[in-house]
C-alpha cells in the first residue's frame, strides 16, 4: 500500500511477470510469500537497472546545465585559423565538459554531412555578394569576413596581388578544397581562369610545396605560417577577395550542445548581420 497500488493490482503484474518469463517469482507460504532464487535474480537486476536509468536521467540534465554533451564540428579550412581558434577557446572555457569532434572536409561533402546527421555543425564559406536563398531543411547564421591571400616562397618580393597576378600561375590545393567554384567565383568577378594543382597533402605540407617553390596557394589571411615553410602570405587587395565564414546546422537539430554553440556564435559575432544564404561562392 506504500506505492498507492491496490494488492490485486500488484498481484496481477506479478502473474504477468511470471507468465512471461516462465519462472516462479515467489514461494507461496501458508503465512506470506518469499523470492525464489529467480525472483531475487530479477529483484537484484531490476535495481541495478533503475539505478543506472536515474543516473542517466541526472547525467542528462547536468549535460544541459553545466556544458556537457557531444558536439562534432566541420570546417572547409583548418581549425588553426585565428578566428576558429578564439571561437574554439570560447567554447570550452564555457563548456569544459564538452566531447567535441573536430572534420575538415570540402564544402560539399560537409554540407551533406550535417544534412545525414553525422555532423551536428559546419563552418562553411560563402561569397559576400551572392543572394540569400532557401536552404531547405539547412539553417545558417554569418560569423566572420575571413580575407583572402596568396601564400608564396618568402624569397619572392611581392607586396599585394591582384587577380591579373595570379594569370598563368600554378596554385597549389588540396583534393577536398573546392577549387572549382573558386574558378567560377573569380570568373565572375571579371578575373582570369585560374589553374589550380591538387596535392593529396596536409595543409601544412601545402605549404612546404609553396616553400619549396613548387607553386602559389590561395588561404585565409588568418592562417599561422609556420617559421620553417620559407613562406609569407601576401595580401589579395582585388574587390570579391574575401569570404564570409558561415555556421551550417539542421534546423531539426536539438542537441543541447548544439544550441550552446549557436548561442555563443550569435553573442560573439552579434554586429554581423545574421542571415540564411546559399554556403558557397
Amino acid at each position: 500500500m506504500q506505492l498507492n497500488v491496490e494488492i490485486s493490482a500488484v498481484s496481477r503484474a506479478v502473474r504477468d511477470v511470471e507468465e512471461a518469463l516462465g519462472v516462479a517469482m515467489f514461494e507461496r507460504l501458508p503465512r506470506g510469500v518469499r523470492l525464489t532464487l529467480a525472483g531475487e535474480t530479477y529483484v537484484a537486476v531490476a535495481r541495478d537497472t533503475l539505478a543506472r536509468l536515474g543516473r542517466a536521467e541526472s547525467d542528462a540534465r547536468s549535460a544541459a546545465t553545466n556544458g556537457a554533451g557531444a558536439l562534432s564540428l566541420g570546417c572547409v579550412w583548418s581549425f588553426c585559423c585565428l578566428p576558429k581558434i578564439d571561437l574554439l577557446r570560447r567554447l570550452i572555457r564555457l563548456n569544459p565538459h564538452i566531447v567535441l569532434t573536430l572534420v575538415e572536409d570540402g564544402q560539399e561533402a560537409l554540407l551533406a554531412r550535417v544534412r545525414s546527421g553525422e555532423l551536428h555543425v559546419a563552418l562553411t564559406a560563402a561569397d559576400p555578394v551572392s543572394q540569400p536563398r532557401e536552404q531547405g531543411d539547412l539553417q545558417s547564421v554569418t560569423l566572420w569576413r575571413e580575407r583572402l591571400a596568396v601564400a608564396l616562397p618568402e624569397a619572392e618580393m611581392t607586396d599585394a596581388i591582384e587577380w591579373a597576378d595570379l594569370a598563368g600561375r600554378l596554385l597549389l590545393c588540396r583534393p577536398q578544397d573546392d577549387w572549382r567554384r573558386f574558378v567560377a567565383h573569380v570568373e565572375r568577378l571579371g578575373g582570369p581562369t585560374l589553374q589550380f594543382m591538387e596535392q593529396d597533402v596536409s595543409e601544412e605540407g601545402l605549404l612546404a610545396l609553396v616553400g619549396v617553390g613548387l607553386g602559389w596557394s590561395i588561404v585565409p589571411a588568418s592562417l599561422p605560417v609556420p617559421a620553417h615553410a620559407n613562406v609569407r602570405l601576401v595580401p589579395l587587395v582585388e574587390a570579391g577577395a574575401e569570404l564570409d565564414i558561415q555556421a551550417v546546422w539542421r534546423r531539426a537539430a536539438t542537441n543541447p550542445a548544439l544550441s550552446r554553440f549557436r548561442d555563443l556564435c550569435r553573442q560573439v559575432y552579434s554586429d554581423v548581420p545574421s542571415q540564411s544564404r546559399d554556403p558557397s561562392p
